[in-house]
């Protein structure tokens, strides 16, 4: 140890990090690089990301495993949970779920220490919930869900007539929306989404205002943005921030990247870079005009702050 310039005589370190020590993340995540490098092998599958082998997502402890066939799926879990056990740390088989992404559900039997990891249809990752039809409708759902148990849980406040509307919009914007539009910025919404979307809006309001019409409601209210129009702007700015990442980060290759594989029969799904295009064309624009404005972050702010009118 280093005090005052000098270093100290040797000594030995017997109970480790405490609860809240700044070293803990730090070692933690340097420990996790050192179980996923072991891992690793030269010829590894996953996710062909313009010809990227892409076979694992982290986040702290929150780790995600990739690969075409339940062979690879087995193979890298097994190498994972060998390294894992190798460096003082076990995989909690409880925890640990698999699932399948594609049109076609199949069961996968994945085992960890002869323990089947059970197989689901969803699960929350980072906030947000991810189904194995790669659609956002259900996460919608949940996000709408929790933001009513959060308006719920001040049902008194609500209706306190001693309270004014305005600070009671204040609370609503600071208690409530954050809890509905947590992960809205990577939401495809379809017109059915954005009527959901509305009308647990509109619910609310009319709950805070005591207002049965819509235009007195948000006159009133001073909302007069919708929460469809808010979900549109913090998508254009996530889409300012990964169009300036470095090409080598991961959300700028998934954007321009092509991912390896076929494309099943019948018409494509929407996808984001449709929500990204519809939010332009609203502002008088397209992806071919936004080059130079993109690429300051300030000039796209303020572009995205300005309303749809302001850009016509």
């Amino acid at each position: 140890m280093r005090v005052d310039g000098e270093l100290t005589e040797w000594f030995k370190v017997k109970i480790g990090v405490r609860q809240g020590c700044k070293m803990s993340p730090d070692l933690f995540n340097l420990l996790l690089e050192m179980v996923m490098r072991m891992a690793k092998r030269e010829d590894e599958t996953g996710v062909n990301l313009n010809g990227r082998s892409l076979n694992n997502l982290r986040f702290a402890d929150d780790i995600d495993l990739m690969a075409d066939t339940q062979e690879q799926l087995q193979d890298l879990t097994n190498r994972v949970e060998g390294s894992s056990r190798r460096m003082g740390l076990k995989i909690n088989a409880e925890k640990t779920k698999t699932m399948t992404v594609g049109k076609q559900h199949k069961k996968l039997q994945i085992r960890i220490e002869n323990r089947e990891i059970e197989q689901v249809t969803g699960f929350v990752y980072l906030g947000g919930l991810i189904t194995e039809d790669g659609r956002c409708e259900e996460d919608i759902k949940r996000r709408i869900g929790l933001a009513c148990a959060a308006f719920g849980g001040l049902g008194k406040m609500w209706k306190a007539k001693n309270i004014t509307i305005r600070i009671k919009m204040r609370l609503y914007h600071a208690l409530v929306e954050p809890v509905l539009l947590y992960g809205s910025e990577c939401w495809c919404l379809r017109k059915e989404d954005e009527r959901r979307l509305l009308v647990a809006e509109m619910g609310w309001l009319r709950r805070i205002i005591g207002r049965s019409r819509r235009e007195k409601i948000r006159r009133r209210a001073g909302a007069e943005e919708t929460i469809v129009e808010k979900i549109r702007k913090r998508r254009l700015r996530w889409f300012g921030h990964v169009r300036r990442m470095g090409g080598e980060r991961l959300p700028n290759a998934a954007l321009h990247g092509h991912v390896s594989g076929e494309r099943s029969r019948g018409r494509p799904r929407k996808t984001w870079m449709d929500n990204i295009k519809e939010d332009l064309r609203e502002k008088g624009t397209d992806l071919a005009e936004i080059g130079e404005t993109i690429r300051n972050r300030d000039v796209w702010r303020s572009f995205v702050k300005a309303s749809s009118s302001d850009n016509h």
